[in-house]
């Protein structure tokens, strides 16, 4: 269906593309081509890009006349309100490091400002500063989350926020660096007198005990479940949803359908990092003293001095061994997956937004001492952001080693994924996804 041209969703992406345009012609310092792309887009009328256009005028603007960041902070945040002016200037300090020249003073005072107002402001302005940047303009930014500017002052926020507002900010900042932060906040809101909320507060508590593997009860779940009722037990069905995000094995199957009886079984920790490879099976028959070798891999009745019992004898053929890529390509899988991960990759790979960004940062990062945690996530966002370009997370397991050859095969990312891979490493980096660990290592 073709759409008018002045449906919203047509002129956002049309201003989106001339912010792609100006973008690239920056990177590639031709300003005299950036320009005129970054003004053709200010003068569309799209309110949802303002904050983001706005950050990108100031920065082009910037690379000219460096001296003067708070007249042109000024000069184009006065049409934004507070929040969005904010946003801006939030977006606008993640993205220094693309500004030649020493302004770190001038930025430290511009963000010292914004943390002294922001707990001034009500908590719906905090929230649309804090959430994260859209899908549809995503793909302009390789930067840290906005929230983690705020982590000095985010026990000041909570003060501000309602219950609802309160686990929207949860949600936007939920990691395994923030859930003591989020507990805590937790643990001091169960002293005030009860809200209409407190059973949603309640169970955000008990999830992040789950996944933190600090409780293992399902009984938890289900008395909160038992009191929930009505429009409660619908937000509670909701947030479930979008902490089973954030889980893995049994957890997460328990919280995307909110049924948590045959939760007893072991599941990963938080966020299905690497220790969640330890629990890939979803039963475990109790024979875990058995030595596990690719023989008794189907059959853990060999030894006479245990046999559960479970029939599990199979013939010769299932004792014999096997090799994984030999079944995939009797399966006739190998050589299509190859074709269809080389093709998408290449579509979707650019190799100045990506991989010439990247080999920025990673030089930044090697040739300092002690990077900044917030640097080596900066890298590591900005490969996942690829990642997720291509659908990792659909990619089947066994095919996880072929998908990476795929994407080292292309040009500079070998060496992009290895000295990456080294970083994260050499500065015991851990807010890394487990698939992410596939590729790197």
């Amino acid at each position: 269906m073709e759409r008018a041209p002045h449906d919203n969703r047509v002129i956002e992406r049309n201003v989106i593309s001339l912010m792609i345009s100006a973008d690239t012609n920056f990177t590639r310092n031709k300003m005299h081509l950036a320009k005129p792309d970054i003004d053709k887009a200010r003068q569309i009328e799209c309110k949802s890009i303002q904050p983001y256009l706005m950050e990108r005028s100031i920065l082009y603007e910037l690379v000219e006349k460096p001296d003067r960041l708070k007249e042109l902070t000024g000069k184009y945040t006065q049409t934004l309100t507070i929040s969005e002016a904010m946003r801006c200037l939030s977006l606008l300090y993640l993205e220094q490091d693309r500004i030649t020249g020493d302004l770190k003073a001038e930025f430290n005072d511009m963000l010292a400002s914004i943390h002294a107002k922001i707990p001034t402001l009500t908590g719906g302005e905090i929230l649309e500063i804090l959430t994260p940047i859209p899908k549809p303009v995503k793909q302009l930014y390789h930067i840290s989350p906005i929230i983690s500017l705020y982590d000095r002052i985010i026990p000041k926020l909570f003060l501000v926020l309602d219950d609802s507002e309160v686990i929207a900010l949860f949600d936007i900042m939920l990691s395994p660096s923030t859930a003591k932060t989020i507990l805590k906040e937790l643990k001091r809101r169960f002293r005030l007198p009860r809200s209409e909320r407190y059973l949603l507060l309640r169970f955000y508590q008990v999830a992040i005990w789950h996944l933190e593997d600090k409780k293992r009860d399902p009984e938890l779940f289900t008395d909160i479940l038992d009191q929930a009722k009505g429009p409660i037990l619908e937000e509670m069905r909701a947030l479930a949803k979008r902490l089973a995000q954030h889980a893995a094995g049994p957890l997460k199957r328990a919280l995307e359908s909110l049924e948590f009886g045959f939760m007893d079984c072991p599941f990963p920790p938080f966020l299905d990092n690497s220790e969640s490879k330890e629990f890939d099976n979803d039963f475990d028959d109790g024979d875990d003293n058995q030595t596990i070798t690719k023989k008794n891999l189907f059959d853990d009745d060999l030894d006479e001095s245990y046999d559960d019992d479970d029939d599990d004898d199979y013939d010769e053929w299932m004792d014999a061994e096997f090799d994984e890529d030999e079944i995939m390509e009797m399966l006739g899988m190998n050589t299509m997956f190859d074709d269809v991960m080389e093709e998408l990759i290449h579509n979707t790979i650019d190799p100045i937004r990506d991989v010439a960004v990247l080999n920025k940062l990673l030089i930044k990062i090697e040739n300092t001492t002690d990077p900044p945690k917030t640097l080596i996530s900066q890298a590591v966002n900005h490969f996942e952001d690829i990642l997720e370009r291509i659908e990792y997370k659909r990619i089947p397991p066994p095919m996880i080693r072929r998908a990476r050859e795929a994407m080292a095969g292309y040009t500079g990312m070998r060496s992009i994924m290895k000295r990456l891979g080294t970083i994260v490493t050499r500065h015991n980096y851990t807010n890394i996804s487990r698939q992410t660990k596939q590729f790197l290592f």
